[in-house]
């Protein structure tokens, strides 16, 4: 499936797509894969190009983002990525294409590209686990700001990141969503 936009709604000619490969199609914890697109604009020019990495559980674990120094001749860019040491075995997805050229014409391809295969030397196939939840304040008014604790422990990996919901009481329904990241 692809979309096309123009942010400012000027003069549209789209880039074309040509394929995404992924080499070598086999790899370990902490070695790289080479993401080769070929895309040609003939009348704007290319100025950045992305494409996502999907982990077996088909979660965006990461966008691969493609700068026009990555260009290396014949419409064809060339971008690593490094397998993190905590990568799980299985079979990841490239996908997500999103080019944009140099008069803000946005393609994007929604598909699945191509894949590669981990073979990993350390899965970390054990989730978290949260062994107490602290509250500071039993009543909140509005503009009041909630203190929280969580002791959370993990021990493969470290925590990536941490999200919860406050429910309304009477509707039942989550009104905020609070996101923790640490890193990655």
């Amino acid at each position: 499936m692809f979309l096309m936009s123009n942010i400012l709604f000027g003069q549209v000619q789209l880039p074309t797509f040509q394929y995404v490969t992924v080499a070598p199609k086999t790899v370990k914890n902490n070695e790289n894969i080479e993401i080769t697109i070929s895309v040609f604009d003939s009348i704007y020019g290319i100025r950045n190009l992305a494409v996502s990495i999907f982990n077996p559980e088909n979660e965006n674990i990461f966008q691969v983002l493609v700068r026009s120094t990555d260009y290396v001749g014949n419409n064809t860019y060339k971008a690593n990525y490094r397998i993190s040491e905590w990568a799980v075995s299985g079979v990841y997805k490239v996908g997500d294409l999103v080019v944009i050229n140099n008069n803000d014409n946005i393609l994007r391809n929604l598909t699945t590209l191509d894949s590669f295969t981990v073979v990993s030397s350390a899965p970390d196939n054990v989730p978290p686990t949260i062994s107490n939840v602290k509250l500071y304040v039993d009543t909140l008014n509005p503009g009041d700001s909630l203190k929280c604790e969580f002791e959370i422990i993990d021990v493969g990996s470290g925590l990536h990141h941490l999200w919860f919901d406050l429910y309304d009481p009477i509707t039942g329904m989550a009104n905020y969503e609070v996101r923790f990241f640490n890193g990655n």
